[in-house]
């Protein structure tokens, strides 16, 4: 926990002290400050995030509750998820009930994650626009960046029973979300083709 706490703490100190040389050398302005803090500040809530759940699978793993209904099948399993602070990338525990005979990563239960959660979406929706580091991945971070974009920018969605195919629900509030964005800035045209 104090790593954590200590690692922030050097994080914010090295950002301001960066951007207070930039902006006494003249080599900066607020839109740049404002990016890099963004990313900063994703920047520790990966970490923190990564620290919760490094610790959340440590107890998992130590409890004398799971130790009598499940063993260890697999350490260390690889996950990667994307979240309002970009991607994250953790590793965690494959257990083996052993009176069911039936595997279960726990940590994932534990936190909601569904077995087979999405970050493509956002992956793509990022680099077809061209987002920068700070976008939080998520819609609300679309919607914001998209409703204030100056910029025309012409949105054209093709093969939308497609994108209801592969992303269900999601799909259909991303078209919201496209849709609310161009009602809301007219440099935004998003068509339906």
């Amino acid at each position: 926990m104090n790593n954590i706490i200590q690692l922030v703490a050097q994080k914010v100190k090295r950002e301001i002290e960066e951007n207070l040389i930039k902006v006494l050398e003249g080599n900066t302005d607020l839109d740049h400050i404002v990016d890099s803090v963004g990313e900063m500040v994703n920047s520790i809530g990966i970490d923190t995030i990564s620290a919760i759940i490094g610790e959340v699978n440590n107890i998992i793993k130590d409890s004398p509750e799971r130790k009598g209904k499940y063993h260890v099948h697999k350490k260390s399993v690889k996950r990667r998820l994307i979240t309002r602070f970009g991607e994250l990338e953790f590793e965690r525990t494959y257990f083996k009930n052993v009176k069911e005979n039936s595997y279960i990563h726990i940590l994932d239960e534990i936190l909601g994650i569904e077995k087979y959660e999405r970050i493509e979406a956002n992956k793509y929706i990022k680099e077809m626009f061209n987002l920068p580091d700070y976008y939080g991945n998520n819609l609300d971070a679309l919607w914001d960046i998209l409703s204030t974009k100056s910029k025309m920018t012409s949105i054209f969605l093709l093969h939308e029973e497609k994108l209801y195919e592969n992303l269900g629900e999601y799909g259909k509030k991303l078209i919201d979300t496209f849709e609310e964005a161009a009602q809301s800035n007219g440099s935004i045209q998003f068509t339906r083709m």
